[in-house]
């Protein structure tokens, strides 16, 4: 369950990040949330990389 929590943290930043910059050019930053993801994880979870 805690490997869940990273993910649904980079997809609140996600979308509070297109309600402020807009969909046209928060598309371009899509690729980004799994990297969120990520380094939420090694903060949070403490994993290693």
């Amino acid at each position: 369950m805690r490997e869940f929590f990273p993910s649904v943290i980079a997809q609140l930043f996600w979308i509070l990040g297109l309600d402020k910059i807009g969909s046209n050019r928060g598309g371009l930053f899509i690729n980004l949330v799994p990297i969120f993801g990520a380094i939420l994880a090694v903060i949070i979870l403490e994993e290693k990389i």
